[in-house]
């Protein structure tokens, strides 16, 4: 089980390379973005900020595995044009330059998440009827593709990965319900065991006596007798 989980990981994890790569003018305007870091940063710290930066821009954008390519030139366009605001703004404040930066990218991130689910969504729907094929870019690789609805080279991936989820939920599932069914097998044994002891001293009790050796009357009606054998007074004056 351990070997499924570890070989469904990039499957579950679509889109563990940068989307934005794939934008043909993503190189020109992060040279401009680390020229703007150059004149900004103090003495000796623009080359920390010129790799910190850098590669905030081009790390991980996990969950984005293909984008319209209109959508990912807009969303592109808008996080370096925040970069450019947040460079100009904290220009003596390379901390606060970095968290800001930071959280721009992570906002970016989250934008084209929704916007690749969306056109996922979208084109490989039992409803799509769009005569117009999509403009896409797959992130992995950056192939431009011209994609009509239901179209295999983007829905096949959506199909593996619900197999491969619904194989791991079934495998835990499994996992439960047996662990359940061996306790309450286990459990109705033990109780079975109990029930078989008790009757079992039930039938070797002996019968209750009473001092002198005679059965306790049992409430049939039947005399108790005396020590001696002889009948009780019955309180009707006959002996």
């Amino acid at each position: 089980m351990l070997a499924l989980v570890v070989l469904a990981l990039p499957l579950l994890a679509p889109g563990t390379v940068p989307c934005l790569r794939c934008w043909p003018d993503t190189a020109r305007y992060v040279h401009y973005d680390m020229r703007l870091l150059l004149g900004a940063a103090r003495p000796g710290g623009a080359a920390g900020l010129e790799r910190g930066l850098s590669a905030l821009i081009l790390g991980k954008d996990p969950g984005v595995r293909i984008m319209e390519r209109e959508r990912l030139e807009r969303e592109a366009g808008k996080l370096f044009y925040r970069l450019d605001q947040i460079i100009t703004r904290n220009r003596q404040d390379p901390g606060r330059l970095m968290k800001e930066a930071v959280l721009e990218k992570q906002n970016f991130t989250q934008r084209l998440r929704a916007a690749s689910a969306a056109v996922w969504q979208q084109v490989c729907s039992a409803s799509c009827g769009r005569p117009k094929p999509f403009d896409l870019s797959e992130c992995d690789s950056c192939q431009r593709l011209q994609a009509r609805c239901r179209d295999q080279r983007v829905c096949a991936g959506t199909a593996v990965i619900l197999a491969v989820r619904l194989s791991l939920v079934g495998l835990v599932l499994g996992a439960a319900v047996g662990a359940f069914l061996c306790y309450r097998r286990r459990a109705r044994l033990a109780g079975s065991t109990e029930a078989e002891k008790g009757l079992v001293a039930g039938r070797t009790e002996p019968p209750v006596e009473q001092g002198d050796g005679a059965p306790a009357d049992l409430g049939n009606g039947a005399p108790m007798e005396q020590g001696d054998g002889a009948p009780t007074d019955l309180g009707n004056g006959t002996h």
